[in-house]
């Protein structure tokens, strides 16, 4: 396999592990009976500490692709929202029409 083989299956796999954790607080929250605050907590902290992590990656490649003069204004451009969404520095509303 070649190196981007491999990134995508790791990217597959971490999309499902933390789809699965989602997926299990979403059960947990619909259930009153049960009082799981404390482990729906510790899988919002799993999340979030994934995503910071993904967020490191980035980072990374993008200094490294800028390093190189291989990012142009177009991406620059297109992708100024996604990461801006990302980054937490805007949200979705921001991009809603009225």
């Amino acid at each position: 396999m070649d190196k981007m083989e491999l990134i995508d299956l790791t990217l597959n796999e971490i999309r499902k592990y933390a789809s699965r954790i989602d997926k299990t607080n979403t059960i947990l929250i619909c259930r009153p009976d049960n009082n799981n605050e404390e482990f729906i907590n510790s899988n919002k902290e799993a999340l979030d500490d994934l995503r910071f992590k993904l967020i490191d990656c980035l980072d990374g490649i993008i200094e490294y692709m800028d390093g190189r003069c291989m990012l142009d204004e177009c991406d620059i451009k297109l992708g100024g929202e996604i990461l801006d969404l990302i980054y937490e520095r805007k949200t979705e509303k921001d991009y809603e029409e009225d």
